[in-house]
């Protein structure tokens, strides 16, 4: 009564939605359209109300609500995180899941640029134009995305997009599920890494093992090395050029904890100082003019693992403050990122160089030398060389 009150002062045509009693006493709902007739003064003369029985229209919208609620509740009973779109693959709903990973609310989900601030922009842009055309489709189809928590961390998502037809065929929702896959694309990034780094050193990994001498210098090198490769410790390597440094450290590696994963070496003098912190730390795409897409630095690929800095008194002194930090909080940065990146690697190092005549000329940072002399081991000046190249002329070899 109140509505057909304020529709007559109104004067506009309206539709309502009541509810009126019909001569078996049931009320079913009627969609009541009301016009006004005005004469030709253009005053309300009287008022028409046609009433359409809209009773199974309301029944089955009834049920439609009640099957979403139902269905909304058993999506939220799914551990994966799960999306609802409309055909136009805009969000109306996240399940529980979805909601304490991105920690949005449910309004944040309908927002416009929810996809925006959930997905990493490289994906977004990336997947634009394919994912548009696939929803055209009408079929099923699965993207890689990078989804970003409620931590500030991204992760890598498989998400999964399924249509749902109504009885014409026609599609009334789609739903994306997202599994997170972060941790085997990681594996897959480190392996494709690692091996391209163990294939540089291919010949050299299948050397080193056999250490043959018999001198009182490779003798004390050797029982230093059984003596540290068992800790964790940071490892300084000192010793002339061609006297087996690297070989040292690799057998290190090979008889620690972390011999099962790759052991990564860099030569940090043999690398322009504009691309080192690029090579060691990776960065993020547009950091610089060449970098098209993201790229992990060694420290990455050599996570779990060992990395081994030859030449570590040529890095320039912006990267050793880096480096510092790396030893110090066990994190790196992508060049072109802010974002703290955690790295579980065991750093050996080694130079040619005196450090302590750099520390004093200002050169080299005494903080750093400081956390990398944990163990110093001192080469001989006799090379220590593949035992597949043996000469008379070497003395103690590997």
């Amino acid at each position: 009564m109140r509505k057909q009150q304020e529709l007559l002062r109104s004067g506009e045509p309206r539709d309502i939605e009541a509810r009126m009693r019909r001569h078996d006493g049931v009320f079913p709902w009627f969609l009541i359209r009301f016009e006004p007739f005005r004469d030709e003064t253009g005053k309300i003369a009287m008022w028409y109300e046609v009433s359409t029985d809209i009773e199974n229209l309301k029944l089955t919208e009834e049920k439609l609500r009640e099957d979403e609620r139902e269905l909304r509740q058993i999506i939220d009973a799914i551990p994966q995180a799960v999306v609802l779109q409309d055909p136009a693959g805009l969000p109306i709903y996240a399940n529980r899941a979805a909601l304490d990973y991105t920690g949005l609310s449910a309004d944040d989900v309908i927002a416009p640029n929810f996809r925006e601030r959930i997905f990493h922009p490289e994906d977004v842009e990336r997947f634009r134009n394919d994912r548009k055309a696939a929803l055209a489709r009408g079929v099923p189809f699965e993207f890689e995305h990078r989804a970003l928590g409620k931590d500030g961390q991204y992760r890598w998502y498989l998400i999964q997009y399924n249509p749902f037809r109504n009885e014409r065929g026609q599609v009334t929702r789609w739903y994306a599920t997202g599994t997170d896959i972060h941790d085997r694309v990681r594996a897959e990034e480190r392996t494709r890494n690692e091996n391209v780094a163990l294939r540089e050193q291919i010949d050299r990994d299948s050397m080193f093992e056999d250490i043959v001498g018999s001198s009182e210098a490779l003798r004390k090198v050797l029982r230093q090395v059984n003596k540290v490769a068992a800790s964790d410790s940071t490892v300084l390597i000192l010793g002339e050029t061609g006297t087996g440094k690297e070989l040292i450290a690799r057998a290190i590696h090979k008889r620690s904890e972390r011999a099962e994963r790759a052991v990564i070496g860099v030569n940090c003098a043999a690398i322009p100082p504009s691309l080192i912190a690029s090579e060691l730390f990776g960065h993020e795409k547009g950091a610089f003019t060449s970098a098209t897409q993201r790229r992990m630095g060694r420290f990455e690929s050599a996570n779990g693992g060992t990395i081994f800095l030859d030449e570590v008194g040529d890095l320039p002194a912006e990267i050793q403050i880096a480096l510092l930090r790396v030893l110090q909080e066990r994190e790196i940065e992508h060049v072109g990122s802010s974002r703290p990146i955690p790295v579980d690697v065991r750093v050996l190092a080694a130079t040619r160089r005196d450090l302590n005549a750099l520390v004093a000329q200002g050169k080299f940072r005494q903080d750093l030398l400081y956390r990398l002399n944990v163990v110093p081991s001192t080469q001989e000046p006799t090379p220590v060389v593949p035992s597949q190249h043996r000469s008379p002329q070497t003395g103690d070899q590997l």
